[in-house]
């Protein structure tokens, strides 16, 4: 997935001619923390909610605020990987996403990422939850797959999560389309594999939803 394929077609961007109360009554309406700043289709940066409280000058307008709009972006091909990783870097809860003559296209929010990531996760499809602990230099993917096919089940979704405190180790959380996994987990156990844990659907899925809808309830006041 790329940025044009997230861009938020609801936020729009605020101009250097809008007033902070203009900006401040945004803010609120579409629940972000940031706006883009453009001068038509020219990216300017981007400006923070108390970058506008903070001075409490309301009726100037953002051209007159003695502030120095900062300008992170990504190109709207970039991967949804360098998306996550510019948000962490500069911990953004919006991006503006431009295009290759770096006119502005949009922005992404991190709650559209959210939604993608519920999507590609399966959160909401039936099935079950294995996490298998290893040594880095262990993990083969085809050797994986094929004792969870073996048991006749589909991966619906996977990824890998390092340990901080040893970089050599990592957990491997499997979905699958089966919620019953005793005969998968004796499998693993069979050729060495450690399961550090295995929920069905009812209990973690149940607890993983709700979860995600805290977030999204958060990130929306």
């Amino acid at each position: 997935m790329i940025a044009k394929k997230l861009i938020n077609t609801v936020l729009p961007p605020l101009k250097m001619t809008d007033t902070g109360d203009k900006a401040i009554s945004w803010f609120k309406e579409f629940h972000v923390q940031y706006f883009p700043v453009v001068d038509g289709n020219k990216y300017l940066g981007i400006l923070s909610e108390y970058d506008v409280l903070d001075l409490n000058k309301p009726a100037l307008t953002l051209a007159e605020y003695p502030i120095k709009l900062t300008r992170p972006f990504v190109q709207e091909t970039a991967h949804i990987y360098e998306i996550m990783k510019l948000l962490n870097e500069h911990r953004l809860t919006v991006i503006p996403a431009l295009d290759e003559d770096e006119n502005y296209v949009g922005a992404i929010t991190i709650k559209d990422l959210l939604d993608y990531f519920t999507t590609i996760n399966a959160l909401h499809e039936p099935g079950g939850i294995i996490i298998l602990q290893m040594h880095i230099k262990d993990y083969t993917l085809t050797k994986i797959a094929q004792i969870v096919e073996y048991n006749e089940t589909k991966i619906m979704s996977m990824y890998i999560k390092s340990n901080p405190e040893n970089p050599q180790m990592i957990d491997v959380t499997i979905k699958t389309n089966r919620s019953d996994l005793t005969s998968m987990c004796a499998t693993f156990e069979r050729y060495g594999y450690k399961i550090k844990g295995f929920y069905h659907e009812t209990g973690y899925m149940e607890d993983m939803q709700d979860r995600l809808d805290s977030l999204m309830q958060y990130l929306n006041v």
